[in-house]
């Protein structure tokens, strides 16, 4: 919301810090893919990749329509037994400023706040959101092992 004045109504990228991505360079980047992608169906877009195990607890995880990209839930944290998927929303966003209508209207979510997933479900809902997958590593530098992880992956980088 703190966006919104100046998102003005025009489509936005949102890209957070805490998703370390290295991407697969024999295809376009990732977010300006999605902005295309945008830009060609008006669909807001998430970066999603395949995640398992407890990793699902963690994430915005998604469900689709079967066989297309396009998104019919986003559910925050489930728990691995009521997952839609094991696909995971990544921190890179393309959003249409439709999703400031959804967030001024909705209730606290999961730990108590107003959740940007639970405002991106009401799009899907709606059948306004696709998913692209990330072709590439992610790095989760919100814990101290997704930090190290990715420090370590970018020096080894380096030393090539």
């Amino acid at each position: 919301m703190c966006a919104k004045r100046i998102v003005d109504n025009n489509p936005f990228m949102v890209s957070l810090a805490d998703d370390f991505l290295i991407e697969d360079h024999s295809t376009q980047l990732v977010l300006r893919e999605m902005a295309s992608k945008y830009d060609e169906t008006k669909k807001s877009q998430l970066c999603t990749m395949a995640v398992s195990g407890s990793d699902v607890s963690k994430c915005g995880i998604v469900g689709y329509e079967d066989g297309t990209t396009q998104v019919t839930q986003v559910v925050e944290k489930p728990s691995e037994d009521v997952a839609p998927s094991n696909n995971a929303v990544i921190g890179r966003y393309v959003l249409d400023p439709m999703i400031f209508s959804h967030l001024e209207n909705l209730q606290p979510g999961a730990g108590g706040e107003i959740q940007l997933t639970d405002a991106i479900n009401c799009l899907a809902q709606d059948g306004c959101v696709e998913a692209l997958r990330l072709l590439g590593e992610r790095y989760d530098c919100g814990s101290v092992r997704g930090y190290t992880n990715a420090i370590m992956r970018i020096s080894d980088r380096r030393k090539r």
